[in-house]
């Protein structure tokens, strides 16, 4: 089984950072609209650094947001993997239970490579496949694996080649 590369689990660790800290500072807002009418002269600087519970709240999200950020991805980095065998794609992941995907060669129609502006930052990408019956989805994907999952796809498969444009 490969595991992936760095790119991934960084992107997916900031990925779940954003979403906490504008968690956080959606509660420090509603904290500065609340309170700044009853506190007439005060700056906003002053609101933001004597938040009281408000921003002890904001800190906390920020600060369990990191914690479960770490722990999701070193759990991710146990249990994300794919092993490219002759005749199948097998992809293992999930965190607490674990599935695994057996895709046969065979059976594929067609897969595409797809990446967001954000995915782009980070290197990372989206890799669909599709079968006669059903489609596979595999999201935030570093480069260099999702270059060699979709080599092996198009030369065990019966598709076109295809490239993930990988500047080397």
């Amino acid at each position: 089984m490969s595991t992936l590369n760095p790119p991934t689990y960084r992107y997916i660790f900031f990925k779940n950072m954003i979403l906490y800290v504008v968690m956080a500072c959606i509660i420090w807002g509603i904290y500065i609209l609340a309170f700044s009418t009853s506190r007439q002269g005060t700056s906003t600087s002053d609101l933001l650094l004597s938040g009281g519970i408000f921003g002890g709240i904001g800190l906390a999200i920020i600060l369990i947001g990191l914690l479960w950020s770490w722990l999701y991805v070193v759990l991710l980095a146990k249990n994300y993997s794919y092993d490219l065998q002759d005749n199948a794609l097998i992809i293992r992941k999930g965190l607490l239970s674990v599935s695994t995907i057996s895709i046969p060669f065979a059976r594929i129609i067609n897969a595409t490579y797809s990446q967001s502006i954000f995915q782009r930052i980070f290197a990372v990408g989206t890799i669909k496949i599709d079968q006669e019956d059903t489609s596979y989805s595999w999201n935030d994907i570093d480069m260099q694996s999702s270059d060699k999952i979709m080599n092996a796809v198009s030369h065990k498969s019966n598709i076109q080649p295809i490239s993930t444009n990988i500047k080397k």
